[in-house]
């Protein structure tokens, strides 16, 4: 047997017995360790803060608090705060099917199919392009690994229900990843070229945050 043959062989070997791939890069690995670390969990809440640069009603911020279930249910709350107006959205998905809450005090269906927020949990981690490992930081106390890819636009527009993207989106993910567990301490999301109804095209710069694992176990359609 060749040198080359025995690397490969012994390499192989320790993959099956540990699970790790050496010949992947260390990115790879750490991106594979969150998502089953997102994967492990009942459910997360998401908070983000966010900066967005529109057409029609120029820079102003926005705010997500969301419940995610690992089976890709939620429950939000989602903000826009314009120069001239405040925007303030309700939504829960369940089994696949959105509502929202009217301005009237009731509840409708969404007719077009939004990114679900589970692109704000593993799912942002599924769909990678060009990772790369920036460094290793400190994050609320804790060690981390900071990574960058081009990720799904639908990272995005998971912040913005009914949103949608316009011509040429572009999503920069950052994520924060504490090594030892897995766990996603923070993630910035910066995307171009979508766009909505209210104030038209936009770009946006999103700070998300986890917290409060596994403190829900069913979300229920609205009634």
């Amino acid at each position: 047997m060749s040198v080359v043959a025995s690397i490969l062989l012994i390499a192989s070997l320790i993959f099956v017995f540990t699970g790790r791939n050496y010949f992947s890069k260390p990115e790879q690995i750490t991106l594979e360790s969150a998502r089953k670390a997102f994967g492990s969990l009942t459910s997360i809440h998401v908070g983000a803060e966010i900066h967005i640069e529109s057409e029609k009603k120029g820079a102003f911020l926005g705010n997500a608090a969301v419940d995610v279930l690992k089976n890709g249910d939620y429950r939000g709350t989602y903000s826009a705060f314009m120069p001239d107006d405040t925007i303030t959205s309700e939504v829960t998905c369940v089994s696949g099917k959105a509502y929202r809450l009217g301005i009237d005090g009731s509840w409708e269906t969404l007719s077009a199919e939004i990114p679900g927020a589970k692109f704000l949990t593993s799912s942002a981690l599924s769909y990678v392009s060009g990772a790369k490992l920036l460094g290793e930081e400190i994050v609320d106390g804790s060690p981390t690994k900071h990574i960058v890819f081009t990720g799904s636009t639908n990272v995005a527009l998971a912040l913005f229900p009914e949103a949608e993207a316009a011509s040429n989106p572009r999503t920069k993910v950052e994520v924060w990843i504490e090594p030892e567990t897995g766990m996603v301490r923070h993630m910035r999301i910066t995307a171009t070229n979508l766009s909505f109804r209210r104030f038209g095209k936009f770009n946006l710069n999103a700070d998300v945050g986890y917290s409060n694992p596994n403190s829900i176990t069913e979300i229920k359609p609205p009634t």
